[in-house]
């Protein structure tokens, strides 16, 4: 990390940072994304739902915003474990939604920065729902193959399936009673486990 090593005072009597690269002074700058905020400042969070037992129609997890701070969506990963199975097909949605999910597991978002701001008490999430998480519109399907065998296989945690363009961030902003979900289709496959992994972000 590299601070800038000096400062000058303009004719305004406003004061600019300068750093010196070999032996010449250049003005330093601070950017901003088209929110405003100074790129990099927002806290990002991890939302981890711990893998479960696959089935037709079950929801990995969802995130839902009851608050008036946007939730920005950044990663969606989807992983399964590397239980010895006869692997089949999977076929993933991932949805808006229009309310919270209900029963299952409270997920708590883990900061990746000790001395961030509260994650925002307006917003929900939890593994494996049983209820709620009302489906508004298909965001994209996700297909995977569970077989720990298979060579692609482990490849599959590590693949964020919001699309990076360039130096575009793609998200999924969630506004007031906004949610995502992510879940199995109906396409029926009982066997191995899956969990699933968000990044995300808030504007403060």
């Amino acid at each position: 990390m590299t601070l800038p090593n000096a400062s000058e005072i303009i004719a305004s009597g406003g004061v600019i940072a300068t750093h010196t690269v070999a032996n010449k002074e250049y003005q330093t700058v601070v950017l901003a994304d088209v929110e405003g905020h100074i790129v990099g400042s927002r806290p990002d969070y991890l939302l981890w739902f711990p893998p479960g037992a696959n089935a037709a129609n079950r929801v990995l997890g969802d995130l839902f915003n009851t608050g008036t701070v946007p939730i920005r969506v950044r990663g969606i990963w989807i992983i399964p474990t590397m239980t010895a199975i006869t692997g089949a097909t999977i076929e993933w949605a991932a949805h808006r939604t229009t309310s919270a999910g209900t029963g299952g597991t409270a997920v708590t978002p883990a900061t990746l920065d000790s001395a961030a701001v509260a994650w925002p008490s307006g917003a929900t999430a939890r593994a494996g729902a049983t209820g709620g998480a009302a489906v508004s519109n298909l965001l994209f399907n996700v297909y995977t193959l569970n077989e720990e065998t298979n060579a692609g296989f482990t490849g599959i945690p590590y693949q964020n399936q919001l699309p990076q363009l360039g130096d575009r961030v793609c998200e999924v902003v969630l506004r007031q009673n906004e949610g995502l979900s992510v879940r199995q289709t109906a396409i029926a496959n009982a066997v191995g486990l899956t969990g699933l992994m968000l990044l995300a972000t808030f504007d403060n």
